[in-house]
């Protein structure tokens, strides 16, 4: 969706942005190697992009943002990269699965070996 709203707006093609998303030299420098794309890696929120940018340059701006927010939440503080990605995983998956907020953890620790006795 989000590489359909830039080529919409003039940023770059869906097909340059996905690629972006899937490119091994991104990943490296962001020390996600061990993972095949940016999906959950791009926070959500309002960015202003100029035409015709370099689809490299979106994702790592997104990217550059999803990490300075997470910074600043407890909890994420000295994860590895395999951790994060797997919480990740698992907000995506709970936030998909419950109808009622207060449900979310709940869901969160079926699917969580933390919560499993």
């Amino acid at each position: 969706r989000i590489g359909e709203l830039l080529e919409k707006n003039d940023v770059v093609s869906k097909d340059e942005f996905l690629s972006a998303c899937r490119s091994s030299e991104l990943l490296q420098k962001y020390n996600l190697d061990n993972i095949q794309n940016f999906e959950g890696f791009l926070f959500p929120d309002t960015y202003y992009f100029t035409p015709s940018m370099k689809a490299e340059d979106v994702v790592c701006f997104m990217v550059d943002n999803f990490f300075k927010k997470i910074s600043q939440m407890e909890g994420f503080k000295g994860l590895s990269t395999e951790r994060m990605y797997y919480l990740l995983r698992l907000a995506s998956i709970v936030e998909r699965e419950y109808r009622v907020k207060e449900e979310a953890p709940l869901i969160a620790s079926v699917f969580s070996k933390k919560y499993c006795t």
